[in-house]
């Protein structure tokens, strides 16, 4: 009998992060429809930090900037997160309130 081998993906986001400024629902269109028909791990939230109009991300050195429409797979050096989730609406408004609240909390 052959032992079960658990391979996790584990990220660590710090809500006193300074890269932890955008928090949105990047769902992909007719999610429902393209998960029925070729799989899927339910809906996306995105967490990055934009700035110059939204039109860079920031990034870890070299690349401290980077363009917003240079996809992560050619840029590993992101400061980004995705996290996926069943429902991306109640997530990203739960991640804002967490992270404003632990913000708050800082201030004090």
């Amino acid at each position: 009998m052959q032992a079960a081998r658990v391979r996790d993906d584990v990220t660590v986001l710090y809500f006193d992060d300074e890269h932890f400024d955008n928090v949105r629902d990047s769902t992909r269109t007719c999610n429902n429809c393209k998960t029925f028909w070729c799989g899927g791990r339910g809906e996306q939230v995105l967490i990055d930090s934009r700035f110059c109009f939204k039109m860079c991300k920031r990034g870890r050195w070299p690349l401290t900037c980077v363009p917003s429409c240079c996809p992560d797979f050619c840029c590993p050096c992101l400061v980004e997160a995705e996290l996926w989730v069943d429902d991306a609406k109640s997530a990203v408004e739960a991640i804002t309130m967490q992270r404003d609240s632990a913000r708050e909390r800082m201030q004090e």
